[in-house]
């Protein structure tokens, strides 16, 4: 079969599964990997397809038709213009918590000359703190974890991309452990916070084979992780310090009213897609 062959018909089977559009991202992206070409170089290539590459074409295909997401097949992820490595342990990084990011990155900003220390509570791939370091290689990062699988994952990305970051085991639950770490100039944290009873809505893709301990929180107490980590803030996070929360779409207002409640004074930022994400304390 020809390479542009091959490409029009992974597309097409992909579309079975996936709307046009994302069947259409994902072929080019997995033809990218295969072939090391990027996809319109290879869209009505008609030079052969090698049998090596179409077995392992074949197997990513069959795949992807399980709706085991591309990320992670090819266990990679984009995150803040950078590569990561990802697999079923950890959650796949989201534009959303780039625009988190991106927030700590403005009031890094406006601190320069402060060597500020950031804890990253839930790290699953390590994307936030890396990405952080990386930026402003000022700071310094502790990343906490519940899964020791994520916190392996993480310390592969932090070796990857050449940034020294302290990762440990920890329960952000257990308030016994709390006195474990000490203050922090800002705490950062994309806790689950999908409702189990949510969990039939997903697309497949995510409710299959993303870790339900890093999407879900029982239905019946869905702020228990913010109450938590606003109560270890109250404790740990340093005067004028900044804490900075990925919160679900329809939790605005009681994140703000939690917060708030606590003697915070939170404001509630909307994503690009105009939905309330962010719960941000400074």
């Amino acid at each position: 079969m020809q390479i542009g062959e091959y490409y029009s018909f992974l597309t097409q089977t992909i579309s079975k599964v996936y709307d046009q559009r994302e069947a259409e991202n994902i072929s080019g992206w997995l033809m990218e990997n295969a072939l090391d070409q990027k996809p319109w170089k290879l869209r009505g290539n008609i030079a052969p397809l090698q049998p090596d590459l179409e077995a392992k074409l074949e197997d990513y295909r069959k795949q992807v038709l399980t709706y085991k997401p591309v990320q992670y097949i090819l266990h990679e992820a984009w995150f803040y213009k950078r590569k990561f490595f990802v697999a079923e342990g950890v959650l796949i990084p989201r534009p959303e918590t780039e625009e988190l990011v991106q927030f700590i990155l403005e009031f890094i900003k406006k601190n320069p000359l402060r060597n500020l220390r950031v804890l990253d509570i839930g790290t699953g791939s390590g994307c936030i703190p890396i990405s952080l370091q990386l930026e402003a290689p000022q700071i310094s990062c502790v990343a906490i974890d519940v899964s020791r699988q994520a916190l392996e994952i993480a310390s592969k990305n932090a070796l990857d991309h050449d940034v020294k970051i302290m990762f440990r085991y920890f329960d952000i639950l257990d308030e016994n452990s709390w006195s474990q770490l000490r203050k922090f100039d800002i705490i950062v944290s994309n806790p689950p916070y999908i409702p189990l009873s949510e969990k039939q809505s997903l697309a497949k893709n995510v409710s299959a084979h993303e870790p339900g301990l890093s999407l879900f929180v029982d239905a019946g107490n869905p702020l228990l992780f913010y109450q938590k980590i606003a109560l270890f803030s109250k404790k740990h996070l340093a005067h004028n310090g900044g804490m900075f929360l990925e919160i679900h779409e329809n939790f605005g207002t009681p994140v703000k009213e939690l917060l708030i409640g606590l003697n915070f004074s939170p404001v509630i930022k909307k994503d690009l897609f105009g939905k309330d994400r962010f719960a941000i304390h400074h």
